[in-house]
């Protein structure tokens, strides 16, 4: 049994320009008033078996306060199926999850958790599972005791009793003996509790994150990573991690937050091989960790064997950087899954998300909203490769997003993917010089945007979508041909001589930036 306390010097990440990639916002939703649509999302996989990848999306005040969670088909985004709460207050649709083939029948099926729901107890929390072919109800499952809060974090896991279906972990952060939280596998087939999983100390708030961390030991089997944010070790509140031998429930490890108020262990997520080692890697998110001023965050990656690889840091106070954390996939075409970080509570608490490289941990995306107090980044997750293309899609929740309704909240779908710009030609001062884009919306006006900064300036309209100029300035504008091509043309002053200019082309009615060109002229 391993008990680790963090190296954060080990593998510092952090980058001098912030990033500028392509970027597209390819779906939105809104919640009525009250909702908090966007309190959770996770993608699914392929669940109605039409070849596409699909997501869920939790609103736990809806449904006039008993909650609801929506299924999207990756195909267009349209509705599949829609499931509700049992009454006020139980908070059904606070946490969704993919649950593996839990019944057996060929077909990824789903879990929605109500954690205050009242089933059998006050507060003690369920969990629904759900059929993912047909959206039916297959069972539910209940919290042990009166304000166990079954139901606060879930997790797909594998077939641990060989009866052909997968099972799913599922966390109590108020439950056990000491109150200090606990966390069942429960079989997909019958909802048994085959496994019960304890941390050490009372009121650590140990369930309150739950992954699946793939095989960290090199023995074929996944393990499961637990979160106690609340846990003592390292100070008041700062933070564990268990790890668990997945078909066993026997502790392999701990690790524990380098400082009081860390809350280390507040968020993990599988990230699957990184290192190209053969094993799993994860990610373990400290929302109160300071490494840019008090709680602006942190989320640390570390290899299969538990050294750290990355450290990435939120940008500011209170910014609550790693409050969630995710594994997005492939977002940049390297072959190599990469990272992402939520940060719901920046200085307005209009929040932002941002997705790392795996191979570096230098920054690859920001999406950054542009309505205060919506607490964007609340939730995230990897939706999977939607449209095909060969790089992932990613969600977003944005629970608290009164743009569109009081309380409504939000959520939203990103792609990596949007127009291409090249260099201007012939790429000298004091000349007329040529920008050319392709791949834009067809017949669509385009702006072709400049700056002498890197930043981060949101797109107006498009909540989430950032070009990475600041400040952006427009210098041409045209609509693109019926190809999606088209060129805009300027002087540049001799005085830009031996300077560097920042150029991004940006289509606000698609909600759609290209890459970023940085060019010396």
């Amino acid at each position: 049994m391993r008990s680790l306390s963090l190296l954060v010097t080990a593998g510092l990440a952090a980058a001098a320009v912030p990033p500028g990639p392509a970027q597209t916002l390819l779906r939105a939703w809104s919640g009525a008033a009250g909702d908090g649509l966007g309190s959770a999302v996770a993608g699914l996989g392929d669940v109605n078996a039409d070849g596409r990848l699909d997501y869920i999306v939790g609103a736990p005040q809806g449904s006039a306060g008993a909650g609801y969670a929506t299924v999207y088909s990756g195909t267009g985004g349209a509705v599949l199926y829609t499931v509700q709460g049992q009454a006020v207050l139980d908070g059904f649709g606070l946490s969704v999850a993919r649950a593996g083939d839990a019944d057996g029948d060929g077909h990824t099926d789903f879990v929605v958790g109500a954690p205050y729901e009242d089933r059998g107890a006050l507060d003690a929390g369920a969990v629904y599972l759900y059929s993912g072919l047909t959206g039916a109800l297959l069972r539910a499952s209940g919290g042990a005791a009166a304000s166990d809060q079954l139901g606060w974090a879930m997790a797909a896991f594998a077939d641990v009793n060989g009866d052909g279906g997968d099972e799913f972990a599922v966390g109590a952060i108020q439950g056990g003996a000491n109150n200090g939280g606990y966390a069942y596998c429960l079989s997909g087939r019958t909802g048994a509790v085959l496994l019960t999983f304890l941390g050490d100390a009372p009121l650590e708030a140990f369930g309150s994150s739950i992954a699946n961390a793939g095989d960290l030991s090199g023995d074929g089997l996944a393990e499961l990573l637990i979160g106690a944010p609340l846990n003592d070790s390292g100070g008041s509140d700062s933070g564990r991690v268990y790890i668990f031998a997945g078909t066993t429930g026997v502790l392999l490890a701990r690790l524990n937050g380098p400082a009081a108020g860390e809350r280390f262990g507040a968020s993990v997520a599988g990230l699957g091989d990184i290192t190209g080692d053969g094993l799993a890697d994860f990610v373990v998110g400290a929302p109160g960790a300071g490494p840019n001023g008090p709680s602006s965050g942190a989320a640390y990656v570390f290899s299969g064997t538990g050294s750290v690889l990355h450290v990435l840091e939120g940008d500011a106070p209170l910014d609550a950087f790693g409050s969630t954390v995710a594994s997005p996939g492939d977002f940049d075409g390297d072959a190599v899954p990469d990272i992402a970080a939520g940060a719901p509570a920046d200085a307005s608490a209009r929040g932002y998300a941002r997705i790392f490289s795996g191979a570096t941990g230098a920054p690859l995306y920001d999406f950054v909203a542009g309505n205060p107090g919506g607490l964007f980044g609340s939730a995230i997750d990897g939706a999977g490769d939607l449209d095909q293309d060969g790089l992932a899609e990613f969600l977003a929740g944005s629970p608290a997003d009164a743009s569109v309704a009081p309380g409504g909240g939000r959520a939203f779908l990103y792609s990596p993917a949007g127009p291409t710009l090249e260099d201007p030609v012939p790429g000298l001062a004091g000349v007329v010089n040529t920008v050319a884009f392709s791949g834009a919306p067809p017949l669509q006006r385009v702006f072709v945007v400049y700056g002498l900064s890197a930043g981060a300036t949101v797109v107006p309209g498009c909540p989430g979508i950032t070009l990475g100029i600041s400040p952006a300035q427009v210098a041409a504008a045209v609509n693109a041909d019926a190809s999606g091509n088209g060129t805009v043309a300027g002087m540049v002053p001799a005085g830009m001589s031996g300077r560097t200019a920042y150029l991004q082309a940006a289509v606000p009615s698609a909600c759609s930036v290209s890459n970023r060109v940085a060019h010396t002229f």
